[in-house]
């Protein structure tokens, strides 16, 4: 299950490329990952400090682009990622504090 979902968010990610210019999407978009998908639903981790930002200037992509891979009705909910909240590390920077 793990890899299907992972290969849904690859092709969701996809979409999102397609949608942004290059230095947006490796900044903002590409250090998302997915955590799971409820039915239509996916959700995904995001750098707690950059979670709302994204969701303020970048979420209007989001659905768009996951309704693409899942067909009407998609979504993507962005969540605080848990790692970065216990550890007071950005895991996009690979732990770096």
């Amino acid at each position: 299950m793990r890899a299907e979902l992972e290969d849904i968010w690859s092709r969701v990610q996809a979409e999102l490329a397609l949608s942004v210019d290059e230095p947006t999407y490796r900044i903002w978009l590409a250090p998302l990952r997915v955590r799971s998908l409820d039915d239509r639903l996916l959700y995904v981790d995001a750098p707690p400090q950059a979670c709302g930002w994204l969701r303020d200037r970048l979420g209007r992509l989001l659905n768009p682009c996951a309704s693409e891979v899942l067909g009407p009705r998609a979504g993507v909910e962005l969540l605080p990622d848990p790692r970065a909240a216990a550890t007071g590390q950005d895991p996009a920077d690979g732990g770096a504090p």
